[in-house]
């Protein structure tokens, strides 16, 4: 008797491993299965991208921007979108003085007194251009201390209201001349 217990154990251990097994290769298979889908889904949705909005020096430099000037002075910038998403990009750069009705960045110190030429309104870059403005020129009306100019990047979407996209800004003391 103590025999067949014995076998009959073995034989129900071995039937508990054929299992386990079974349901182990399952859940690889599904595992593996789960593991190829997501990378298919990873190959074939692309990236949304980004958008590069740069305000640069006269030098067409990323560094040393004026921060003194005075009235009526003409302080030349160079603007540059590049397009790093997926599909073309249509946009509008927007300026402004900053003031408390200014989309971002409001504040009390703004300038009321701003104003730029040489202006370019809507662009469109297809994936992977780049734009950059001619010269901008700013000049301010008024003395003051840390006067804002604030530049806005917009993506024109047709048949839609624009999509504000981000923003540059640049502060300035404007002494009298």
């Amino acid at each position: 008797m103590h025999e067949k217990i014995k076998k009959d154990k073995n034989k129900l251990i071995n039937l508990s491993y054929k299992e386990f097994e079974k349901i182990l290769t399952v859940i690889l298979l599904i595992g593996i299965i789960t593991l190829f889908s997501f990378i298919i889904y990873y190959i074939a949705t692309p990236e949304e991208g980004y958008v590069m909005f740069s305000v640069l020096n006269k030098d067409k430099e990323l560094s040393n921007y004026p921060t003194n000037a005075t009235v009526d002075e003409n302080i030349t910038l160079h603007l540059v979108v590049g397009n790093y998403l997926a599909g073309d990009f249509q946009f509008r750069v927007k300026y402004g003085p900053c003031s408390n009705t200014t989309l971002i960045y409001p504040t009390d110190s703004g300038s009321s007194n701003a104003t730029l030429s040489n202006w370019t309104a809507i662009n469109s870059l297809k994936a992977g251009q780049i734009w950059e403005s001619g010269q901008v020129n700013v000049s301010f009306t008024d003395v003051g201390d840390n006067q804002v100019i604030i530049f806005e990047l917009w993506q024109i979407i047709p048949n839609s209201d624009d999509k504000f996209w981000t923003y540059n800004f640049l502060r300035l003391n404007i002494t009298a001349s």
